[in-house]
């Protein structure tokens, strides 16, 4: 393929000193090579558009960011723009500025992410231990503790196939677990007493398995559990506790919706909001008002 020919801005964006240069590094750690690239190629092609503009990555306004995201697709155009807020965010705690362009972007707010269907009632996390049955193998003690982390810390099916050994971590102050942001921000969650003692006896089993690789909840091979096999297998321990009438799609989000719920009683909602990971606090607001707590009696 031939190279791409030069456009009116690339030299001022090449130039070190050229303000947004290397804002999106920190972002983009911790993902696979390629993602890196293609995530930072996009960060530079904005900086061109505003190069062309007079602009930079500190001095861009609104429509100008509204201008450039009308020149994409509305999928493509949520993607970057929610990677840019990101890269924001992560300038502002920086000191490099004070205020996120993308903040106020309309499409981003038409774009939120879907309402929790339903929240288990759960006043205790030890209920639902209670009711767990014993594990017939590793493989269901590991279903287990997956759906106790999920609903002890606020995961996302993801988070969950992703999570390391070395981002669960049994502190002098407590059992955390430290989530890496990646279209999310990172944070770092402790556990409630019940559910780090039940944490505690997976991870000892985990590192007694002969299973290579270092995922907290692996698959035999000791790779990520395929997406919708791990889904499935956290649905069946939940409507062996619930059944499948009251909650007929019972999947993490349910779990991560029972732990906003449980989680913004005794807490702020801007903790609330690190503790769920959302980027944005309307995001936190809109999930937290829309959750519907179901009352299954099964516990």
């Amino acid at each position: 393929m031939p190279k791409r020919a030069a456009q009116p801005g690339d030299a001022f964006v090449d130039d070190e000193r050229f303000v947004g240069r290397g804002w999106a590094d920190s972002v983009v750690l911790g993902l696979k090579p390629s993602s890196q690239a293609a995530y930072r190629a996009n960060w530079r092609a904005y900086l061109v558009y505003l190069a062309r503009r007079g602009r930079d990555a500190a001095s861009v306004t609104a429509s100008d960011v509204e201008a450039y995201l009308s020149e994409y697709a509305d999928t493509s155009a949520v993607r970057r723009a929610r990677f840019f807020e990101e890269v924001y965010t992560y300038a502002i705690r920086a000191g490099r500025l004070n205020h996120n362009p993308f903040s106020e972007v309309e499409l981003l707010k038409k774009n939120e992410p879907r309402a929790p269907p339903a929240a288990v009632t759960l006043p205790k996390v030890s209920e639902l231990l209670e009711a767990l049955p014993p594990p017939a193998d590793w493989k269901e003690h590991r279903d287990q503790a997956a759906v106790v982390l999920a609903v002890s810390a606020g995961l996302r099916l993801r988070e969950l196939r992703e999570l390391e050994m070395v981002q669960v971590q049994d502190r002098a102050e407590g059992f955390h677990v430290s989530v890496r942001g990646r279209t999310a921000h990172s944070r770092d969650v402790a556990l409630e007493p019940d559910a780090a003692q039940f944490m505690r006896g997976w991870v000892a089993r985990r590192r007694g398995l002969a299973v290579t690789g270092t995922r907290v909840f692996p698959a035999p091979d000791g790779k990520s559990v395929p997406t919708n096999t791990l889904y499935r297998r956290i649905r069946t321990v939940m409507e062996g506790l619930y059944g499948n009438t009251d909650l007929p799609h019972f999947g993490v989000s349910v779990l991560r919706a029972t732990f906003a719920s449980r989680f913004k009683k005794s807490n702020s909602l801007v903790n609330t909001q690190f503790a769920l990971g959302h980027r944005r606090f309307l995001s936190t607001l809109r999930f937290i008002n829309s959750i519907k707590p179901v009352d299954s009696g099964k516990t």
